[in-house]
């Protein structure tokens, strides 16, 4: 069954329904700018995960060999 708020869901399509072709890009635009800092903060973050992954190994491999 299905999770959705169909009251809430008719909201937002009369509001979308009724904004100006102006209104719409700017929620596209704000829509795009969100969804490229997500993919931005992802990449950071396996960016991290990798290189603290590179550094424990390297701290591992001096312990081992100490």
């Amino acid at each position: 069954m299905s999770k959705i708020d169909h009251d809430a869901r008719r909201a937002v399509n009369n509001a979308i329904a009724n904004s100006s072709s102006t209104e719409i890009g700017n929620l596209m635009k704000n829509a795009h700018s969100s969804i490229e800092k997500r993919r931005k903060n992802n990449e950071e973050t396996q960016s991290l995960a990798i290189r603290g992954a590179k550094h424990l190994k390297i701290l591992i491999e001096s312990v081992n060999e100490g």
